[in-house]
């Protein structure tokens, strides 16, 4: 099981449950791309992926070159982002992939863009593409994003077969937030792979105390 992490929109990726899509609030700020960029985060926050992606496409046609700013970024960095995240929503993970990528060209160490990205690939069974993005995304997200995140890139080492770095990202997820059902489950299956049984049940015990049912 994998989260994907977001402020805004709950999209459900091909095998997983419902979860979240990492994105800014809607960008304050004076000028033509601004409103169609406001207008799509909201419609994300609707899920209404169709019409956000119409609002994101308006907001490229108005600034291409991004020469107006917002909130520090260029217009079309947050138009190009949102519109990834309309398009992931809909589940379109090859176009969604092209969007991040435009938005990793523009800012080469965008956070939200590589950690979307690292989501995707994921999704995708990419392994090794999903631990670049998220090593770059990691160290650059804010705390309430970050715990998720690591406990993803455990589970991309995990599916490697690199058990005892999946254990490292598992125990930091932890270590930041330790009422975690779901990665106490994750290291015990690790630690049971690896014959440490007392150190499996324990995990488990510690699970089974944070969700009895």
């Amino acid at each position: 099981m994998f989260i994907l992490l977001a402020f805004l929109v709950q999209v459900l990726s091909p095998g997983l449950t419902p979860v979240a899509l990492a994105m800014q609030p809607a960008p304050e700020a004076s000028g033509n791309a601004t409103p169609p960029i406001a207008r799509g985060f909201s419609l994300l926050d609707k899920g209404e992926y169709d019409n956000a992606t119409k609002e994101f496409d308006e907001a490229i046609r108005l600034d291409p070159r991004g020469e107006q700013i917002i909130d520090g970024h260029k217009s079309v960095v947050w138009a190009y982002l949102g519109r990834g995240n309309a398009r992931l929503g809909k589940h379109d993970l090859d176009k969604a992939i092209k969007d991040y990528d435009r938005v990793i060209e523009l800012d080469p160490v965008n956070a939200l863009a590589h950690n979307n990205r690292a989501s995707v690939y994921l999704s995708k069974k990419d392994w090794d593409q999903a631990i670049k993005d998220y090593d770059v995304a990691i160290p650059r997200l804010p705390p309430n994003l970050v715990v998720a995140s690591i406990y993803n890139r455990g589970n991309a080492w995990a599916k490697k077969g690199e058990t005892e770095r999946a254990i490292k990202d598992y125990s930091e997820s932890l270590r930041l937030d330790p009422k975690q059902t779901t990665v106490f489950l994750a290291r015990a299956v690790i630690w049971q792979s690896k014959r440490e049984w007392d150190k499996s049940l324990q995990d488990i015990q510690a699970a089974i105390q944070l969700d009895p049912k």
